[in-house]
């Protein structure tokens, strides 16, 4: 169920891997789903925005939002993960099969159940830190250094709070989300309510509706994140933190149409921002992406935003696009934008902090240089554009984010090498009624040094399927991972009936 080649351990019995450490694909489909399904649906909601939103009398689940990491736990009984026969459960992340084996709160999780009689579990939890002596709310950031970290007291020191019963005992619980209320008691009853202990329910009440604002600032006072509301009766859930701004200089948008059907006026769909460095030769402006705003407009904003922004449009530095592969157009730094967000986070990724672009303006055009570090604003929405604010260092500053931000060298980073190919294999078959399959390997090495340096691509092709093309993307940091899984990509791919047709 778990791929052990891809673990690392950082203490006597914890292990982490990144990224595609879960082999059962129906875990991963049931995960996935529900993330996208579930988890996917929540909104996010204003904190001045409750009193309209919440009127009535109706009971509604007011949880407290700690600030962690939302995860995924597994639990079989008797099975024993990773050889260790006390290890019966597993944390892990869909769709990235990130896994977290050996972790003390994961095996508090699993004695709850197999005290209860449980024999197999699937639940979503937040695996979080709880606040420090002195007050102090530590961050999904402090999570994730805490989680590869070889100091055994921090793996100790964290806690899941679980939040909801994805699957118990084989029974498929995705469709009771109009119930919550009964899931929410189950909850209650196989993990119990103690914050103190290393599992535990996540910390909620039932309230009127109306009641929400002003627990809602009674829970911030008391320095937690914020909260999820659930109804429960219908699969409705909402978040409520407070919101942070942040004044950003305009960088480029991404025309759209202001209607979701794409029949209305065009205007922009999002803005791309950045801040600016402090220490850049006079006549430049340094800048690093920042965040890709596209909520909170209206439809006049849009447009009207649109027509403030095209006339400023100038020749783009480097190919940009947004998720839906629509370019973005760069335009002169002459705007400020203030936007929101929820929290600044390092986002961690594989162990390394995100990264962003880092340009120059020089007053004509923009150069693009490489991408560098930059902490992400989480959930940004749009604000307002800022007049009164110039858009310079002083209007934008990357201080806002970092304390003492260093600028980066104002020169291209040295070109790297094209990829070269280490392995090519074409494998055919063809049925009877004139239908072909196709598998496709291909594993290639690349000299970016932000990069893993041996990338493997699986594509599977059957013309008779409903989704006929699926492409796999594995990594590895050596030769010898990236042969042993283009191995495994090939025996379990390459069935009976397909022949060797090139590479």
């Amino acid at each position: 169920m778990i791929d052990e080649s891809r673990l690392t351990r950082k203490s006597e019995r914890y292990a982490i891997s990144t990224s595609n450490a879960v082999l059962d694909r129906v875990l991963m489909e049931v995960a996935s789903h529900y993330q996208a399904n579930v988890m996917g649906k929540m909104t996010a909601l204003k904190p001045q925005d409750l009193p309209k939103r919440y009127t009535g009398a109706e009971p509604v689940l007011a949880m407290t939002k700690v600030d962690g990491e939302g995860v995924l736990v597994y639990f079989e009984a008797g099975r024993g993960f990773g050889g260790q026969p006390q290890t019966q459960a597993f944390i892990f992340n869909a769709p990235s099969g990130r896994v977290r084996l050996g972790l003390p709160a994961a095996d508090a999780l699993a004695e709850c159940l197999a005290a209860k009689g449980v024999k197999k579990a699937l639940v979503r939890c937040e695996l979080y830190l709880p606040n420090s002596a002195d007050g102090r709310r530590y961050s999904s950031a402090d999570v994730a250094r805490a989680s590869f970290a070889t100091d055994a007291a921090q793996h100790q020191a964290m806690k899941l709070a679980v939040l909801d019963l994805i699957m118990l005992d084989g029974q498929d619980l995705r469709p009771q989300q109009s119930d919550f209320g009964t899931l929410w008691a189950q909850l209650g009853e196989l993990f119990g309510v103690d914050e103190s202990r290393p599992v535990h329910r996540a910390a909620g009440c039932e309230m009127a509706e109306s009641a929400l604002a002003g627990y809602f600032e009674q829970q911030i006072q008391a320095s937690f994140e914020g909260l999820v509301v659930r109804r429960l009766s219908r699969p409705e859930m909402v978040k409520i933190k407070p919101h942070l701004t942040f004044d950003t200089l305009v960088i480029g948008y991404v025309l759209g149409d202001v209607d979701e059907d794409g029949h209305g006026e065009p205007g922009v769909a999002s803005i791309l921002c950045g801040l600016v460095y402090p220490g850049a030769p006079a006549g430049q402006l340094a800048v690093q992406v920042f965040a890709r705003v596209g909520s909170g407009m209206d439809d006049a904003q849009r447009k009207a935003l649109l027509a403030q922004l095209q006339p400023d449009t100038v020749t783009a530095p480097l190919s940009m696009t947004d998720s839906d592969g629509r370019p973005i157009v760069f335009v002169k730094p002459r705007h400020v934008l203030e936007i929101e967000g929820d929290d600044i986070v390092g986002n961690v990724r594989n162990d390394k902090e995100n990264v962003t672009q880092f340009l120059s303006w020089d007053g004509q055009a923009w150069t693009y240089y490489r991408q560098a570090q930059c902490p992400r604003v989480s959930f940004p929405i749009f604000g307002k554009l800022r007049g009164d604010k110039s858009p310079d260092e002083s209007g934008a500053s990357m201080r806002q984010v970092v304390s003492d931000p260093v600028l980066p060298p104002l020169k291209p980073a040295d070109p790297a090498q094209p990829p070269v190919v280490l392995r090519r294999e074409v494998y055919r078959k063809d049925g009877k009624s004139g239908d072909a399959a196709v598998r496709k390997l291909v594993v290639i090495e690349k000299s970016d040094p932000e990069a893993f340096p041996f990338v493997v691509f699986w594509t599977d092709y059957s013309s008779k399927r409903k989704e006929p093309l699926k492409v796999t993307t594995q990594f590895a940091s050596t030769r010898e991972r990236a042969d042993a899984l283009a191995t495994r990509l090939v025996e379990e791919g390459v069935t009976k009936g397909f022949v060797r047709v090139g590479g």
